[in-house]
């Protein structure tokens, strides 16, 4: 999810604490989509090719004065063979590490994949802005903490910056590849939110085996498919967002005929853009 902030913020992503709870909560809070008047086979190509670098960007990418950032949490446990092609991929959408904010999530100070982790950030993203978050996991927690990492970036100050919200395992698919430009058509189109559908991969074999480091996670999980509505049932309604922040989100919502992948354009104000859910 992204979302635009006001210019004096004081917590978190927006200018009050409601504020920036609604923003760090944008994948469970926010129902609204946003913006084009973009046809579902538009982006047909993206769920279906290898958009995903098989190795993490090159050291030394240079800061870069974006606009766009993204936030999410790992975890050392599980996800230290999915953050590569997590990074790499948002690298790719336009978002450099430099505008990232990762969460690292460990049990315990010493486990030895929160050492594993630290010398992936250092070695492949160092400018990537990252904390570590000792104890256990609770959604509670992760919330607040997320609010406070977002507080403390002294760089998220104008009301024109975008926040990206993802979970770890997943990769928002934009029509057009970038980022940058697609934010660009929904702000000329006067929205300040994105919504999309959630899209499920599986192998080829309908397989949910563990990821690899190579190939791209695409090539590993080549369908997609309509896993998570069948098993937990959302459907959110979409709605436009009153609020100042610019949010992209992802969630349910007539969710796209797989496997076909056929489905009509998206109804007035609805902006046709998927998310990839990778199994971990």
């Amino acid at each position: 999810m992204m979302s635009p902030l006001p210019s004096d913020l004081s917590t978190n992503r927006l200018g009050s604490a409601q504020q920036s709870t609604l923003l760090t909560f944008g994948i469970l809070a926010v129902t609204v989509l946003v913006a084009a008047t973009l046809s579902y086979s538009s982006i047909e190509p993206l769920l279906r090719a290898p958009v995903v670098s098989q190795a993490l960007p090159s050291p030394g990418l240079g800061e870069y004065d974006g606009r766009v950032w993204l936030q999410t949490v790992f975890s050392t446990k599980d996800d230290l063979l999915l953050a590569p092609h997590f990074i790499s991929y948002y690298v790719g959408l336009g978002i450099p590490p430099s505008q990232m904010l990762i969460i690292l999530h460990s049990q315990t100070p010493d486990s030895q994949e929160l050492v594993e982790f630290r010398d992936l950030i250092n070695r492949y993203a160092s400018s990537v802005s990252v904390e570590e978050w000792i104890g256990e996991y609770s959604s509670e927690v992760m919330e607040r903490r997320r609010n406070k990492m977002m507080k403390k970036t002294h760089r998220l100050r104008e009301a024109d910056h975008w926040i990206v919200h993802a979970d770890s395992d997943q990769l928002h698919q934009i029509p057009g590849g970038n980022i940058q430009s697609f934010l660009q058509v929904v702000e000329d189109e006067g929205y300040n939110a994105v919504y999309g559908h959630y899209v499920d991969r599986v192998t080829q074999d309908g397989g949910l085996p563990s990821v690899r480091t190579a190939p791209s996670i695409f090539d590993q999980f080549p369908l997609a498919c309509d896993v998570t509505k069948a098993v937990v049932g959302i459907d959110v309604e979409p709605r436009r967002w009153q609020g100042e922040e610019r949010i992209f989100s992802v969630r349910l919502s007539g969710p796209p005929q797989i496997p076909s992948l056929q489905m009509g354009p998206p109804s007035e104000g609805e902006v046709a853009t998927t998310s990839s859910d990778i199994p971990t």
